[in-house]
């Protein structure tokens, strides 16, 4: 991995040796995810193969 930052409230922002740049909650807020469809970006839920699980 080259980079991880996670917050105390389940955000995180990974980017990996595949350079995909993973940014994520622990729930998803229905309201920014129609915003962030709306501006033309792909959601996908999907798990981060960064997130540590210890």
């Amino acid at each position: 991995m080259r980079c991880r930052l996670s917050g105390g409230d389940g955000f995180f922002v990974h980017l990996g040796h595949d350079y995909y740049l993973y940014i994520g909650l622990t729930r998803a807020p229905e309201p920014a995810v129609a915003a962030t469809r709306r501006s033309g970006l792909h959601v996908d839920a999907f798990e981060s193969p960064y997130l540590d699980r210890g």
